[in-house]
C-alpha cells in the first residue's frame, strides 16, 4: 500500500490528477488513455472514492479534476524553483 494510505487503483489516480499543470485540470478522457491497464469502471470507482475523501474535485465539468492539493504543491514547487531546486 502507498505511503498515503490509498490502495493501487486510487493512488495512479491521484498521482495522475495531482501532476496535471492545466487550471482546469485533468479531463477524464486522459485518465483512460493514461491507464489503459486499468478498466473505465475502476476508473470511476477511484474517481467517485477520491472525491468523496476530499482528495479530487471537478472543474469547469464534471470530467475535468483537479487535486485538492494541487495548489499547495504548485506553491512549493514555485518556491523551489525560485531558489533553484526543482521537484521531480
Amino acid at each position: 500500500m502507498p505511503a498515503n494510505g490509498l490502495t493501487v487503483a486510487p493512488n495512479q489516480v491521484l498521482n495522475l490528477i495531482t501532476v496535471c499543470p492545466r487550471p482546469e485540470g485533468l479531463n477524464f478522457q486522459d485518465l483512460e488513455n493514461q491507464l489503459q491497464h486499468m478498466t473505465v469502471a475502476s476508473i470511476k470507482q477511484a474517481v467517485d472514492f477520491l472525491s468523496k475523501e476530499g482528495h479530487i474535485y471537478s472543474t469547469v465539468d464534471d470530467d475535468h479534476l483537479k487535486a485538492t492539493n494541487a495548489e499547495q504543491l504548485d506553491l512549493i514547487d514555485s518556491t523551489l524553483t525560485k531558489r533553484g531546486t526543482h521537484c521531480i
